[in-house]
């Protein structure tokens, strides 16, 4: 129970701390938060800052953890994936507030998500990729296994060959399966990565090639 209210509590002060940021970015860095106000036109147009900051919190809440496991399997370090991940809805409120369109804000915080993704890999800051640990593309190479010592043993050989597998993968099919296991499909893949339907396809029709024949070598 304990554990649970602590992470809970921590939940909420991420939150609010990102709440704090959007504002502070809408009004500037000397404003009071707490005291702002705010045009009644703003405020009958649902434009003002504090809705600004609402909603963005709001997605925050929808779309943290989507975000933070796709940077988190590319860059291999939780520190470097929650910066990363904050980094992209600081990016929305500051385009929102400027005035930007966003008609989706999911793929629109994603596609973000994969421009950093590509600046840490460039710079060479990305660590070491690691394996999604719910892997549905392949789920169906997995049987059910019974929780005896042996099947365990056989089911530990066959994460360290999937594993070794998803490393032989290109960059562009591990990201879009990447994307995949976070429920985006081939359309939204193609929208965020600035490619076509048949281009992800095809990615995905290999990668998942590849690793049965891993699997099954």
């Amino acid at each position: 129970m304990g554990a649970s209210l602590s992470k809970a509590g921590s939940s909420v002060s991420v939150r609010c701390t990102m709440a704090q940021r959007c504002m502070r970015m809408i009004l500037g860095p000397s404003c009071d938060v707490q005291g702002a106000s705010l045009s009644t036109r703003d405020e009958l147009n649902g434009n003002s800052p504090g809705n600004l900051a609402a909603r963005i919190v709001e997605l925050f809440g929808e779309l943290r953890m989507p975000l933070f496991r796709y940077l988190v399997v590319a860059l291999g370090s939780a520190e470097a994936a929650e910066d990363a991940t904050q980094e992209c809805f600081l990016r929305l409120c500051r385009h929102l507030q400027q005035g930007g369109e966003v008609k989706n804000e999911r793929l629109w915080l994603f596609h973000v998500a994969h421009n950093l993704l590509l600046d840490q890999k460039k710079s060479g800051r990305a660590l070491h990729e690691v394996l999604p640990p719910d892997w549905d593309l392949v789920a169906a190479t997995h049987s059910d296994l019974a929780p005896d010592q042996e099947q365990r043993l056989l089911a530990k050989e066959k994460y360290e060959t999937l594993q070794n597998a998803f490393g032989e993968l290109t960059e562009q099919q591990r990201e879009v399966l990447r994307l995949r296991e976070e429920g985006l499909g081939y359309r939204e893949i193609a929208e965020v990565l600035g490619t076509n339907v048949p281009v992800v396809a095809a990615h995905i029709r290999r990668a998942v090639a590849k690793i049965k024949a891993k699997l099954n070598g």
